[in-house]
């Protein structure tokens, strides 16, 4: 026979393997949501750029995002060129979009 005080080790035990395991299944799923949620945020904004060439850049305080119909030479008038002006602190004060600009020519774009 089994005594009282062996009998309560064993189910805290039990207890605390199940709490384990009720963790790491609501952590899975927590992650599981995380992933899903942000795939399809991420998703629409990939799939809306699909058949279109990529570039970005930094100079100075200046971030440069830019695409264009997909196989657009880098010197061909066709790219669309967002530019994110900071400050030195980091924070965003202006933003501005350039068309049928030139990827080549983007050190020459001032405001």
């Amino acid at each position: 026979m089994i005594s009282v005080a062996t009998t309560a080790r064993i189910a805290s035990a039990i207890i605390g393997q199940a709490a384990i395991s009720t963790s790491a299944i609501v952590a899975g799923s927590q992650l599981r949501h995380t992933i899903t949620s942000s795939a399809r945020l991420i998703a629409p904004v990939q799939a809306a750029l699909a058949g279109y060439d990529r570039r970005s850049d930094t100079i100075g305080l200046k971030t440069l995002v830019a695409y264009a119909p997909e196989g657009s030479a880098d010197d061909a008038a066709v790219w669309v060129i967002t530019v994110i002006y900071t400050t030195p602190t980091g924070g965003v004060y202006m933003t501005a979009q350039y068309n049928n600009a030139k990827w080549t020519e983007r050190n020459l774009i001032l405001i």
